[in-house]
């Protein structure tokens, strides 16, 4: 079976996921499948798009989904779903 690889679109997708409620560097790498020398370049991405944000807390750095952010989230669902629907027709 062939692994099947994810697109630049998902990756960025499951990062705002795993920052919804906050998380750490360490949770998005583990919560997002991915590692420390991958996630930076599209923390920083997202960051500034103004998907996400860095924020200070406690002394740690914590990347949390922005409204710009929760809102792609939502336009990709719902485009998503269309194309479900599209593809069970065909």
């Amino acid at each position: 079976m062939a692994s099947k690889r994810r697109n630049q679109v998902s990756i960025a997708l499951d990062i705002l996921n795993a920052c919804v409620d906050g998380a750490t560097k360490t949770k998005v790498v583990h919560r997002a499948n991915l590692n420390f020398l991958t996630v930076y370049p599209y923390l920083i991405n997202l960051i500034n798009k103004g998907l996400i944000e860095e924020i200070v807390e406690n002394s740690r750095v914590v990347y949390k989904t922005t409204l710009k952010g929760l809102e792609f989230r939502k336009k990709f669902a719902q485009a998503q779903a269309v194309m479900e629907e599209i593809d069970s027709c065909v």
